[in-house]
């Protein structure tokens, strides 16, 4: 009991938000017609997209854009202002669901090659979602 009240206590986002779900649920009675909601082939397409991102990552793309791009710039500010304006730039392109799907994993491993391991959250969240 002890371990679930401090996951709740870690996870105050999730717990807020499971609780207005809910609420919402008994506001608007759910129904058959949710799923006809959901467009399976973008999930399908999206999926693929992520397995993609992987196997990229793992065949080692990502290091060396990641070695590029730090040779580039000379400073953290100047590499997290190429990171987000790079994607900016590609959802201007691309949509912007396939944009960060292809970034964040780029801009994590540019910021652990970097030492910067700490500004993950911070430059993934400024990446544009609009």
């Amino acid at each position: 009991m002890d371990k679930i009240i401090r996951i709740l206590k870690k996870d105050t986002v999730l717990v807020v938000s499971w609780v207005i779900a809910l609420a919402t649920g008994f506001v608007i009675l759910p129904s058959a017609e949710y799923f006809s909601y959901i467009d399976f082939k973008v999930l399908a397409v999206l999926f693929s997209l992520m397995a993609v991102i992987a196997a990229i990552r793992e065949m080692g793309v990502f290091e060396v854009v990641a070695g590029t791009l730090l040779k580039w710039t000379g400073s953290v500010r100047s590499m997290s202002l190429a990171l987000v304006m790079l994607a900016f730039v590609s959802s201007m392109l691309i949509t912007n669901d396939i944009a960060l799907i292809t970034f964040v994993p780029l801009a994590i491993e540019v910021l652990r090659r970097a030492g910067k391991g700490n500004l993950i959250s911070v430059v993934t969240m400024l990446t544009p979602d609009w």
